[in-house]
């Protein structure tokens, strides 16, 4: 009988050793119960769920427990939080069997680990973060701590796990450091773990978000810059005067619950169904969330500035140097029909794109007055124009910056990505060579080498495929070598013709 222990139903299974150690040897007493009378069995006309219960209550009078009339959902709802009802599985087909063609109207959200990745366990690449920035005691420091990282993440929690991990590893960094890390040696390391066939369907999708435990620090400069991802959400660590404190920012590791609230919030957004704020009663797009503001300018893009169009009468009057004076919505048919918004609760005007990018720092082109506090000078339209200035002012680099948001697939980076094969080896050939015996394109120094040994008869027979194999010449080494060296004599020629004379350098 010793076999029996307590457990849990909540799936905390790692407690059943400590169930079984508060009671090693327990003891039991067995009753015999007597056999069912006939009138309480099936053959007597009882169904089986009342002979069920008559017996589950001779059970209970004989533990002395007190029967209710829970149901088997209710039972389940009280012990395990659930109503007991098993969910049918959907098997998703293999990404090897998924489709890329005709997805660009599509959304794809993804794990990154795992999914994008082949890896599921992203320790290496803290550990690359960690000698990279902090060296080799940073690095010992993290490998002590691995071993209450992998207890914590495979046994009790995994936030906490990860949580413990990004203590050591981040822990009084610069965050520019760690940035340049991630930008310049990570992506190396995560090429070459990119699953191929996940990376087939997930670029062919229209729309892309990465959703991931790791850091948002770590991962986002290799998914934007490699990877072209819309949106990037990851962890976020807290910083102090611009070093990591190696904590994490509310509301925690993207994990479990966490990552299935910030998943729900982000489709809302993907969904691009923002309203039509009216200017003057926005938020600022800063204290949005870093990582959702370019989706957000995007939805206000699509959407277009705010232009109601009122009757005359219903536009507010101003009085203004003796005259009454109203906003003139005819301004919208102008130059300024891309940008402008009139806000009607503060009957000022207001531009779009200083909305959407303006560095909140400068003055120029009426500070924060098309921004935030809102233009109503109705009597002076020509400082639409001077907010416009010139091509380099703030309003034309907010208006670069939406267009090239607006048109990123268009970006080279992001039509090379799309090319054929033959197209993308085409390229590559016009930026490097081949110095195989068969190839048009051996380079500079092997089409020099060949040319003047054409030209001499007295060195063709030492050179190239006349040299013997081991002494030909022609490796990257020696050719760097061998061209440093004749730069050397070159000068020196110069030099020993001008005999210390002056001369002139014409550089085109």
């Amino acid at each position: 009988m010793s076999m029996f222990h307590g457990t849990t139903t909540r799936g905390w299974k790692w407690m059943d050793a400590f169930f079984f150690l508060m009671n090693p040897r327990p003891t039991y007493e067995i009753t015999f119960l007597n056999k069912l009378s006939y009138e309480f069995t099936c053959k007597s006309g009882k169904s089986s769920h009342e002979v069920a219960n008559y017996v589950q209550k001779v059970i209970a009078e004989t533990l002395s427990y007190e029967c209710t009339t829970f149901t088997r959902k209710d039972k389940y709802k009280a012990l395990a939080r659930n109503d007991g009802t098993v969910m049918a599985i959907t098997r998703f087909p293999m990404v090897e069997k998924c489709t890329s063609i005709d997805r660009e109207n599509d959304t794809v959200v993804t794990d990154l680990d795992g999914t994008l990745l082949r890896s599921r366990n992203s320790f290496a690449y803290f550990a690359l973060v960690a000698f990279d920035v902090g060296g080799v005691l940073r690095l010992l420091f993290l490998l002590l701590a691995s071993p209450i990282v992998g207890i914590l993440y495979y046994f009790i929690l995994e936030s906490a796990g990860i949580q413990v991990i990004v203590f050591p590893t981040f822990v009084g960094m610069k965050v520019s450091d760690v940035e340049s890390a991630a930008r310049h040696v990570l992506p190396k390391f995560y090429l070459e773990d990119l699953h191929p066939e996940s990376w087939r369907v997930f670029s062919s999708c229209g729309k892309r978000c990465i959703l991931t435990a790791t850091p948002r620090i770590m991962v986002e400069p290799f998914l934007k810059d490699y990877l072209g991802m819309d949106i990037v959400l990851g962890t976020e660590i807290e910083t102090y005067k611009g070093r990591a404190t190696g904590f994490v920012k509310s509301p925690g590791v993207l994990v479990g619950k966490n990552k299935a609230d910030t998943l729900t919030s982000t489709l809302e957004i993907l969904n691009l169904r923002l309203a039509w704020f009216d200017p003057g009663e926005r938020t600022s797009i800063l204290n949005y969330h870093p990582n959702h503001r370019d989706v957000i300018r995007r939805a206000y893009l699509l959407n277009g500035p705010c232009q109601p169009r009122l009757a005359v009468q219903e536009y507010p009057q101003t009085y203004i140097f003796g005259s009454m004076r109203h906003f003139n919505h005819e301004w919208f048919d102008d130059i300024y029909h891309d940008w402008l918004e009139y806000s009607v609760s503060k009957d000022a005007i207001y531009c779009l794109y200083y909305y959407l990018f303006k560095d909140h720092n400068t003055n120029q082109g009426g500070g924060e007055t098309f921004s935030t506090i809102g233009f109503k000078s109705w009597n002076k339209k020509g400082g639409l124009d001077k907010h416009i200035g010139l091509p380099n002012s703030i309003h034309n680099q907010s208006k670069k910056k939406c267009q090239d948001l607006q048109q990123q697939r268009r970006s080279t980076q992001f039509a090379f990505k799309r090319q054929s094969n033959q197209l993308k080896h085409g390229y590559y050939m016009c930026l490097s060579h081949d110095e195989s015996k068969s190839s048009l394109s051996r380079g500079n120094f092997l089409e020099i080498l060949s040319w003047y040994a054409k030209k001499y008869d007295k060195i063709r027979d030492y050179v190239l495929k006349h040299a013997p194999v081991n002494d030909q010449m022609t490796s990257p080494m020696i050719q760097k070598d061998i061209v440093s060296a004749c730069k050397i004599d070159t000068v020196k020629a110069i030099l020993e013709e001008l005999n210390g004379d002056y001369f002139a350098l014409v550089v085109e």
